[in-house]
């Protein structure tokens, strides 16, 4: 972001995580997110943490188009501070 503060973050993610690839793997998180310092959600598809299966894949890929209008609307605000402001 151009004109962020030091104490706020100056980036913003789609983040898909997984673990456990090799053994019994498993979808950890699908957010948007902050980056540091913050780290605030700004949505977040999965709870906690689930078992990787065909039928769980098949729901977060239908809401991604959610997710990426989340970013999209979250770049437009330009920052953090605007949605503290709100």
């Amino acid at each position: 972001m151009k004109e962020s503060r030091p104490d706020l973050p100056d980036n913003v993610a789609l983040l898909v995580s997984l673990k456990h690839l090799h053994k019994a793997p498993s979808l950890v998180d699908a957010d948007v997110c902050w980056g540091h310092p913050s780290g605030y959600i700004e949505a977040s598809f999965l709870p906690a943490c689930v078992e990787f299966s065909r039928d769980h894949l098949e729901d977060l890929v239908k809401r991604l188009p959610e997710l990426f209008t989340i970013l999209k609307q979250a770049i437009r605000r330009g920052g953090l501070l605007s949605l503290m402001d709100e």
